[in-house]
């Protein structure tokens, strides 16, 4: 069961990074700010950003949106780089009616883009939703899904905020925050001595970050058994993967988690012969005894860390 805590207005401190903005018990209001006059005649108005106190690592971000006038975008902002504003968002108006792109520091990169700006109408309300899980991100719109993309780079925990932009005033309202418990997906033979390892240090381990951990045999109920791994693998926040045998359904779950992006952590007993397809990947080597157990614990601390409260996303090249 997935645990999921909930952050809403009341409890939120908000702070304008840049632009004009109105905070109050009813929500968030931008109000335009013309900056100056394009060379072919046009206005060029400014955008604003303001972020608030609560951290995400998992879930979504949910709020009303109203764009009064017939131009104008609202974005949820996932990820935020205060340092160099880096930046992951998804939302409303940005040149199409639905999209979610990143900004480098330097410019923006769109990864999905749809629907016509005209779309989205001047005074209507729209609910909107905007998730991150790993490396994907979703945005729905009034309860229907209308993008969803796997990022190149999983996104570390970060504050989140509001991006917008435009000649018209922006109200936002019903703002929260519906926080998911981190999920760990491990995949390994079903037998001993590995069913030892996973109950004796990769589910404490795990556990000790506040990480919900599932092992494939433990999901119950009817389905198609490989679809149900391969959904368990989109929607973890990381893999662990124990290699040591050569089975070849640990093979295709790691090939699919590295397909779409998971962060994986491969483990292996010291003597284990990896594959040719393997061997150049980090591993966490362990020696299955006493002594063995305390550094395969250390190791594997050091790489949740790294994975749930890293430094930063590398820069797209």
């Amino acid at each position: 069961m997935v645990k999921v805590s909930r952050a809403r207005r009341g409890t939120l401190n908000w702070v304008a990074l840049t632009g004009t903005f109105s905070f109050t018990e009813a929500g968030v209001v931008f109000h335009p700010t013309q900056l100056g006059v394009l060379p072919e005649g046009d206005p060029l108005w400014g955008f604003g950003i303001c972020m608030i106190s609560t951290r995400l690592s998992e879930g979504t971000v949910r709020c009303q949106v109203s764009i009064q006038g017939d131009s104008g975008s609202c974005e949820v902002i996932l990820y935020y780089q205060p340092e160099n504003r880096f930046s992951v968002l998804a939302g409303l108006g940005a040149g199409t009616a639905y999209g979610i792109r990143h900004f480098d520091g330097q410019q923006w990169i769109s990864h999905y883009a749809g629907g016509e700006r005209q779309v989205v109408g001047a005074g209507k309300t729209y609910q909107l939703a905007a998730s991150r899980s790993g490396n994907s991100v979703t945005l729905e719109v009034d309860d229907v899904v209308v993008g969803r993309v796997n990022l190149p780079w999983p996104l570390p925990p970060s504050q989140v905020g509001l991006w917008m932009s435009g000649e018209s005033e922006i109200r936002v309202t019903d703002f929260r925050v519906d926080r998911e418990t981190p999920k760990a997906f491990v995949v390994m033979q079903f037998s001993e001595p590995y069913n030892e390892l996973y109950q004796d240090v990769i589910r404490p381990v795990c556990e000790g970050f506040d990480v919900e951990v599932e092992r494939a045999d433990e999901t119950v109920g009817p389905g198609f058994i490989v679809q149900d791994v391969v959904n368990k693998i989109q929607t973890a926040t990381f893999i662990i993967a124990d290699i040591t045998p050569p089975n070849p359904n640990v093979f295709f779950e790691v090939g699919y988690a590295y397909a779409v992006g998971r962060p994986t952590i491969l483990v292996a007993e010291g003597q284990a012969q990896l594959p040719f397809d393997v061997s150049g990947f980090r591993t966490l080597f362990y020696e299955n005894t006493i002594a063995g157990k305390s550094k395969i614990e250390d190791g594997l601390r050091r790489y949740v860390e790294a994975i749930l409260r890293p430094h930063g996303i590398p820069r797209q090249t």
